[in-house]
């Protein structure tokens, strides 16, 4: 999250996207290695949330995406 902070707009931005991943994908993943996360554990954290808040669900997944590309590197 620090190596993104310079492409946030505001401090509610940052604060954002830092609750947005606590409150959803840390509970689901958040101990889970790099290597073990399959598309499907991440469709399986995200289609609760995507039914009751799509766009939510929408920013989660690009984040967790920012962030497992980050890990890629």
């Amino acid at each position: 999250m620090e190596d993104n902070r310079a492409d946030w707009k505001n401090a509610k931005h940052a604060n954002q996207w830092a609750t947005t991943l606590e409150k959803y994908a840390y509970p689901h993943i958040g101990y889970t290695s790099f290597a073990d996360i399959t598309t499907k554990i991440i469709v399986d954290l995200l289609r609760p949330i995507w039914l009751e808040k799509a766009e939510t669900a929408n920013r989660l997944r690009g984040r967790i995406q920012t962030v497992l590309d980050w890990a890629k590197v």
